[in-house]
């Protein structure tokens, strides 16, 4: 038995604050084996740009890449409005609730081009090849090297109107 069932998200907390982008990515978590955390950080190197990363240390880091742990959701919600985009790049299939979350705030998501992700995040993300290592950095650095489309407002009522936890 299956149930195809979203996390929710809460879009008080997570909303635009209107800062400038600091950041061309953010990415979470603390396993870069399962998550192509190290990639996104390596092209946004390349397309001369930072990342910001919330969550644990990851071997390999970029130099550009300023790593923060235990924060606020208030923290976490302004740290999206300053990143162009956000990752959701999850090796095998995941729900990356930084992908809403994000992109309440104004960052574009980045996904793996998988049933999953198009499932839920269709009309949202910007889709990628799942690849690993140079391939997946040159494909990251070429996308990276423009700013996304901007998320709207209708986008994001469109997005809570699914996916909140009212919903």
């Amino acid at each position: 038995p299956f149930i195809r069932l979203p996390w929710g998200v809460d879009g008080e907390v997570f909303n635009y604050r209107l800062p400038g982008k600091r950041w061309k990515v953010l990415t979470t978590g603390y396993c870069g084996r399962g998550e192509a955390i190290v990639e996104c950080w390596l092209a946004a190197e390349r397309a001369n740009s930072k990342a910001i990363h919330i969550g644990g240390e990851i071997p390999d880091a970029a130099t550009s890449v300023l790593r923060k742990e235990d924060v606020s959701d208030a923290e976490l919600a302004t740290l999206y409005c300053e990143s162009e985009f956000v990752s959701g790049l999850r090796w095998g299939e995941g729900f990356e609730l930084p992908v809403l979350e994000g992109l309440c705030c104004g960052a574009r998501p980045i996904c793996f081009d998988t049933p999953g992700y198009r499932y839920w995040f269709n009309d949202h993300a910007i889709f990628v090849p799942e690849v690993f290592g140079g391939n997946l950095v040159d494909i990251l650095a070429r996308i990276f090297s423009e700013p996304p489309a901007p998320v709207t407002v209708a986008e994001r009522d469109k997005v809570l109107e699914r996916f909140s936890w009212k919903t």
